[in-house]
C-alpha cells in the first residue's frame, strides 16, 4: 500500500521529480545559484528602470541590492531546508526506531541520492526488525517457536476455537533423563540432543500442529486442525514411541523418555495461561508416575482414553486366544423367502467384558492398523466355515465379508483372497466381499483396478451404505460391482417418512437399471418388508428374519427357510418383479 506523502517533502517532492537536474547535489547548487542570482536580477531591473539623480539612483542601488541579497539568502535558506528534508526525516526514524522501538514508514520510490538514501534506510530498518523479532519470538538452539510466540499462538488458535466452537489441545513435553546427559556429557552434547528431539517431534506431528521449546528440555505442542481426544491420543503415543528409539550423542547411543501432559478446550476451560498451566499439571503427574507417558488433565478423558487403551491391548490379544468369533445373519430372496446368502459379522467375547460392540472395538482396530490381521482372519475363518457346511451337505449360499478401508488399500488383496480360496478349497461364487463408497471414492483408479482383479477370481462385490456417502451416478458406472445395499437408515422410516420412501425407490430403480441387485438392510417390521416388496427390492436383511448367530446355528435356519444356489456359469438367478407378501 503506498505511503501517505510526508507534508516536509512536499517541496522536495516536486523537484525531485523534474527532469532537470537529476541528482540531489544539482537541485542543491540550482536552488543557491537562484537565490545568488535575485540581487543581481533586481540591479537589472533597476538599471532598465533608470533614474537621472546620481544620489538618488545610488541609494536605490545600494537599497536594492540590500533587498535582493536578503531576499536570495532567505530563498535559499528555505529551498536549502526543504531539500534537506529527507536526511532529516531519515536521522529522526534512525533515532526513534533506536530509542523508542517505533518502525518508521520512509519513502521508497524516489530516484535521486535522498530518495535512495531513505529507501536504503527503510529496507535495512524492515531487516533489522526481521531479524530482532525473529530473536525474541524463537528458539536460538531448534529454531522452534519459544515461549513467547507460543503464547500468542495458543491466544489466537484459542480465540479461534471459542468462535467456530471446535476443539484445541495444548500439550507440554519434558524430556525424561536429560538433566543426567548434560551432567555426564557435557551442555555442548546436551544441545545437539534437544536439536534431534526438536527435530524428531516435528517429524512425528502433523502440519497443522505446532512444536515450541518453551525453555530447557521443555517442548510444547498446540494441536489445531480441530483437534479430538482420539486424534491426541494416538498423537502423544507416537511421540513416545519415537523418543524410545535411541538418539546418537558423540558416537554413543543415548536413551531417552519423554513425559506428556494434554489439556483440552473445551473440555478443559480457561485461558491461555490456564490452560498451559493445566498442561503441566498432568506433565508433571506423568513424572511423579514414573514418566515416559502421557496423561489428560481431564479426569474424564483420561478415563475414557484408558479404557480405550485397554481395549486396545486386549485387542491385540485377543486375535491369538481364540477370543474372536463370526457370526452369520440372513440375507432373504425377496420372491421366494429363501435364504439367499449370509453376511459374516465380527463378534470379540472378552474373558471379563462379556460380547464386546463391533461399534467400540472396530474403530480402534482400524486406527492402530490391527484391523489388517483381524480382517485376514476373518476372510480366511468365513471362507473355512463355508467350505465345512459344504463338506457337511449343507446346502451351501454365498457368504459375505466385509473389508476394511486398510484392506482394501493393500496392494496384495486380490492375491490374498485368491490363496484363501485356493487354501480352503471354496468356490469362488460362494463369497462376496462388501466394500463402501468412501473406500472406492478416495482413489477411484486403483479402486476400479482392484475390483476388477477380485472380479477375476470370481468373487462378487457388493457396494454396502448406498446412499450415505457420494453416490455419485458417473462414478457408479465405472466400479465393476454386482450389487448394492440399502442403508438401514433409509430403511428404518420408509413406510413413515416419504423422503427416504422416495430416496428409497428411486435407489431400487438405479440399481436395476444398472443390472445390479439390491439389498435392503435393517428390516425389522413387516410393513418395511411389504413395502420393499411391492417396491422389487431383490433380497433383505434384519431382525425380521434373524439376528447374527454362531456358525453352528445356521444349518437349523438354513432348513427353516430353505436355501438359493448363488448363480453360475454367468446365469442371473430368477427375478420376480413386484410380489407382495402376505
Amino acid at each position: 500500500m503506498p505511503h501517505r506523502p510526508n507534508p516536509a517533502l512536499r517541496v522536495y517532492a516536486a523537484l525531485a521529480r523534474s527532469r532537470w537536474p537529476r541528482s540531489y547535489r544539482g537541485r542543491l547548487l540550482l536552488a543557491l545559484a537562484g537565490a545568488g542570482a535575485l540581487p543581481l536580477a533586481a540591479l537589472g531591473a533597476l538599471v532598465v528602470a533608470g533614474t537621472d539623480d546620481g544620489r538618488v539612483r545610488g541609494a536605490a542601488v545600494l537599497a536594492v541590492a540590500a533587498l535582493g541579497t536578503a531576499a536570495g539568502v532567505a530563498l535559499a535558506a528555505l529551498l536549502v531546508h526543504h531539500l534537506l528534508a529527507p536526511v532529516r526525516l531519515t536521522a529522526t526514524a534512525l533515532r526513534h526506531y533506536r530509542t523508542k522501538y517505533t518502525k518508521p514508514r520512509l519513502p521508497t520510490d524516489f530516484p535521486d541520492e535522498a530518495g535512495m538514501l531513505m529507501a536504503d534506510v527503510q529496507h535495512a530498518i524492515d531487516r533489522l526488525d526481521e531479524i530482532v523479532v525473529h530473536v525474541a519470538t524463537y528458539d536460538r538452539l531448534t529454531g522452534l517457536p519459544n515461549r513467547i510466540l507460543f503464547r500468542d499462538q495458543v491466544r489466537h488458535a484459542l480465540a479461534q476455537a471459542r468462535r467456530d466452537a471446535r476443539p484445541l489441545a495444548v500439550c507440554m513435553l519434558d524430556v525424561d533423563g536429560f538433566t543426567n546427559v548434560n551432567l555426564s556429557m557435557g551442555h555442548h552434547v546436551g544441545d545437539s540432543l534437544l536439536t534431534a528431539v526438536a527435530q524428531r517431534l516435528q517429524g512425528v506431528v502433523r502440519e497443522t500442529d505446532i512444536v515450541a521449546r518453551m525453555d530447557g528440555d521443555e517442548f510444547a505442542i498446540l494441536c489445531g486442525g480441530p483437534a479430538t481426544a482420539e486424534g491426541v491420543d494416538l498423537l502423544a503415543r507416537r511421540i513416545v514411541d519415537a523418543m524410545q528409539r535411541p538418539f546418537v550423542a558423540s558416537g554413543k547411543e543415548v536413551t531417552l523418555g519423554i513425559s506428556i501432559g494434554v489439556t483440552m478446550f473445551p473440555t478443559d476451560d480457561g485461558d491461555v495461561e490456564q490452560l498451559i498451566q493445566n498442561a503441566t499439571s498432568a506433565q508433571c503427574a506423568v513424572q511423579s508416575a514414573g514418566g515416559n507417558g502421557y496423561r489428560f488433565f481431564s479426569s474424564e478423558l483420561n478415563a475414557r482414553l484408558q479404557h480405550r487403551m485397554s481395549t486396545e491391548a486386549d485387542l491385540r490379544r485377543a486375535l491369538e486366544r481364540g477370543q474372536l468369533a463370526l457370526h452369520y445373519q440372513p440375507k432373504v430372496d425377496v420372491a421366494t423367502g429363501k435364504v439367499r446368502g449370509f453376511e459374516a459379522l465380527l463378534r470379540w467375547h472378552h474373558p471379563e467384558r462379556g460380547l464386546v460392540s463391533p461399534v467400540e472395538f472396530i474403530p480402534i482396530a482400524e486406527e492402530t492398523g490391527l484391523i489388517v490381521p483381524i480382517g485376514e482372519w476373518v476372510l480366511r475363518r468365513a471362507c473355512s466355515q463355508v467350505a465345512e457346511w459344504r463338506d457337511a451337505g449343507i446346502p451351501v449360499v454365498t457368504t459375505s465379508v466385509n473389508l476394511s478401508a486398510r484392506q482394501f488399500k493393500h496392494a496384495d488383496l486380490a492375491t490374498l483372497v485368491r490363496a484363501v480360496l485356493h487354501e480352503t478349497r471354496l468356490d469362488p461364487a460362494l463369497l462376496e466381499l462388501e466394500v463402501t463408497e468412501s473406500m472406492l471414492m478416495e482413489d477411484t483408479g486403483r479402486a476400479v483396478g482392484t475390483l476388477q482383479a477380485l472380479r477375476e477370481h470370481g468373487v462378487s462385490i457388493s457396494l454396502d451404505d448406498f446412499g450415505t456417502g457420494y453416490s455419485s451416478l458417473g462414478y457408479l458406472t465405472r466400479f465393476p460391482i454386482d450389487a448394492i445395499k440399502l442403508d438401514k437408515s433409509f430403511v428404518r422410516d420408509v413406510v413413515t417418512n416419504r423422503q427416504n420412501g422416495a430416496i428409497t425407490t428411486a435407489i431400487i430403480d438405479l440399481g436395476h437399471s444398472l443390472g445390479l441387485d439390491v439389498v435392503a438392510e435393517g428390516v425389522e417390521t413387516r410393513e418395511q418388508f411389504e413395502y420393499l416388496a411391492q417396491r422389487a427390492c431383490d433380497v433383505v436383511q434384519g431382525f425380521l428374519f434373524g439376528r447374527p448367530v454362531p456358525a453352528d446355528e445356521v444349518p437349523a435356519l438354513v432348513e427353516k427357510l430353505g436355501a438359493m444356489p448363488p448363480a453360475r456359469d454367468g446365469t442371473e438367478l430368477p427375478v420376480r418383479r413386484g410380489v407382495r407378501v402376505a
